[in-house]
């Protein structure tokens, strides 16, 4: 049972070659810049291409190099391929051909490969507690979930705080403006009334017909001034601030957009630079590709006279003389000739080889500069109209709106006239009305008209500013349903997060549980990752408690490859491969041997890299036995 992998420019090993493991544990032992990273690197990309950033994918492709691939083939026959290919313009990027389903997971990004770079193994030899829970977040995603969570709260303090304020209008504003506004309108109510007794009143009346006329009259001018200057207050109170208010806003979009216009216009500056490199390009990869056609109609042209020749020669080789001329033929030196041209030949094969290759290279190089330079156009094509359209929609809005606020101006100018002409007109009657009762109670009259009048303006003020609250009401409505909403979210994601740390935690300690024999390699007792922060708490072979602190850096070593392997075995324990990478130099040879042969024991792939000293070339060792080689 093995895996045989076969890779072409991966990291160091530039070109083709093959690997085969066997099952059990594999050694591969060479001295540093021989490839082993770059092997190991293969793997992983294969496997771990999930969650790879593309940032990274340059440190996988042989330098200079415009492609590469890893190929593996298992014992049962399946097969998984992966591409990496270079663009000038966008990086390295990465095709998957086929992936088996045993090797898929977004988990093996971060546990099948254990090297000086992997976060939980730079958390553990740094002591850094925060390091090691971040890795644990990410790698179990609740990081997202967490970052819900902490964002679901936030906006739930903000609306907690929302609903305090607008709770606390609703209390300190509404009632005392209602008890108020009831408080005028009794108040107004026993003014009219004691106005009107008065006016009835038969003793003190002079023209009692004329009162009962003016009476009604008065009644119904102070019901339309009343309409009147609930208007005015309707009018300067709300509909004027609202219009300003739209007014401002669309003021402001209007500045962004002409910032935004202003930067569109730097952008296609720069873009026609671009445009010009990329030309540039374009221009040099043309001639390039008319140099390569010439040198290679020139090598074709070269390749049919030797082929011409060799095919001369090779007539000629058992012939002693030449069957044109009857001239004796050297055949030693027809033989060295022949061999001469066959070389020349392979040669210019070799070269006509790599002038495809470079012509193709070229071609694609030429065909990425006119695709760019066709983006480009496509964006200096692209207009600020929109932008144009957009700020002279607004413009006509603020012409509407203006046209809207001096309406509203003119309106309220207009029901200010009418105002003061009832007003006129009621001073009139009240003076009509006052002359048509007795002199003694006259004056009184008169100040409880001006009292009923102040009334009744308060009270209108009163009810638009009850109106108000109202609205603000409404929204207090409105913002705690969106509390409610916001408490389930909090709720389901704080759930989710305790849920997955905890049924993970949960796992882990079980397998940590059962791994007595690795802790004891490691004189521990026992090791249990805390389900809060992701701590690992340590306790030593003599019950005492210690902390990554008070470790050293071999004992960090063989618990970060310790914890390593748990993760995997207990998350992943499908995949059949895991991979170590030169972090165990630490370890003395004796503790190195036995843990790595514990943990080969549970990996049907086990595959570990060592630096030794130069003996020669490099080696890759496939045995279960290969500590005997030590």
């Amino acid at each position: 049972m093995s895996l045989k992998v076969e890779l072409q420019n991966i990291g160091g090993l530039r070109g083709k070659h093959s690997f085969s493991f066997k099952e059990g544990l594999n050694m591969i032992k060479s001295p540093n810049a021989t490839g082993k990273t770059s092997l190991l690197n293969a793997l992983f990309l294969l496997i771990g291409n999930e969650q790879i950033p593309k940032s990274e994918l340059e440190d996988y492709l042989t330098d200079n190099e415009v492609a590469g691939y890893v190929q593996l083939l298992d014992s049962k026959g399946k097969k998984s391929e992966i591409r990496l290919t270079r663009d000038i313009s966008k990086g390295v990027n990465l095709t998957k051909i086929d992936i088996n389903p045993d090797l898929k997971s977004d988990l093996a990004y971060f546990v099948i490969f254990l090297r000086d770079k992997s976060k939980l193994n730079q958390g553990i030899q740094m002591a850094d507690d925060i390091m090691i829970e971040n890795w644990f977040l990410e790698m179990t995603k609740v990081n997202i979930f967490h970052s819900v969570w902490v964002t679901a709260q936030e906006l739930l303090h903000q609306i907690e705080i929302n609903v305090d304020i607008l709770t606390e209008k609703q209390q300190e504003d509404i009632e005392p403006i209602e008890k108020l506004i009831q408080e005028k309108n009794n108040s107004l109510k026993d003014n009219k009334r004691r106005k009107q007794e008065i006016i009835d009143d038969p003793t003190n009346q002079k023209n009692q017909r004329r009162i009962k006329e003016l009476t009604k009259e008065l009644k119904d001018l102070n019901g339309e001034l009343r309409e009147l200057k609930y208007k005015i207050l309707d009018r300067k109170d709300k509909q004027e601030p609202e219009y300003k208010k739209k007014y401002q806003d669309i003021k402001t979009q209007i500045n962004l957009l002409q910032e935004e216009l202003k930067n569109i216009e730097s952008k296609r500056e720069v873009l026609l630079i671009e445009k010009k490199e990329w030309e540039k390009k374009l221009i040099s990869k043309s001639n390039e590709i008319k140099v390569i056609k010439k040198k290679n109609t020139e090598q074709g042209e070269t390749k049919r006279e030797v082929t011409n020749e060799i095919n001369r020669l090779e007539k000629l080789k058992d012939r002693s003389v030449c069957p044109l001329c009857d001239s004796e033929i050297n055949k030693q030196g027809n033989k060295e000739l022949l061999e001469k041209n066959k070389l020349q030949l392979k040669k210019l094969t070799d070269d006509e080889v790599k002038f495809e290759t470079k012509l193709k290279t070229s071609k694609n190089e030429m065909k990425i500069a006119q695709d760019k330079i066709k983006e480009i156009e496509q964006e200096i094509k692209y207009s600020p109209e929109a932008i144009e359209d957009d700020i002279n929609a607004n413009n006509n809005k603020l012409k509407e709106i203006e046209k809207l606020l001096n309406q509203i101006k003119n309106e309220e100018l207009e029901l200010e006239h009418k105002t003061n002409k009832i007003e006129q007109n009621i001073f009139t009657k009240e003076k009509e009305l006052k002359n048509c009762l007795n002199p003694e109670v006259q004056e009184e009259i008169e100040r409880i008209s001006y009292v009923i009048s102040d009334e009744e303006t308060e009270i209108a003020h009163l009810q638009l500013k009850k109106t108000s609250y109202l609205k603000n009401n409404l929204e207090l409505s409105k913002m705690k349903k969106r509390l409610i909403a916001a408490e389930k979210i909090t709720s389901y994601y704080r759930n989710r997060v305790e849920t997955i740390r905890k049924n993970m935690v949960k796992k882990i300690n079980n397998k940590l549980e059962k791994s007595f024999k690795l802790l004891k390699l490691a004189e521990l007792e026992r090791i249990t990752l805390d389900p809060d922060h992701f701590k690992l708490d340590i306790q030593r072979i003599d019950k005492t408690y210690t902390s990554l602190e008070k470790m050293s850096g071999a004992e960090r070593a063989l618990i970060s490859l310790i914890i390593s392997y748990i993760v995997k075995s207990t998350l992943l324990p499908k995949i059949p491969i895991f991979l170590i990478d030169e972090v165990t130099s630490e370890m003395d040879d004796t503790r190195f041997e036995d843990t790595i042969n514990s943990i080969s024991n549970e990996i049907p792939y086990l595959i570990v890299s060592r630096h030794i000293p130069f003996k020669g070339e490099k080696t890759i060792i496939s045995s279960k036995d290969i500590m005997n080689n030590f």
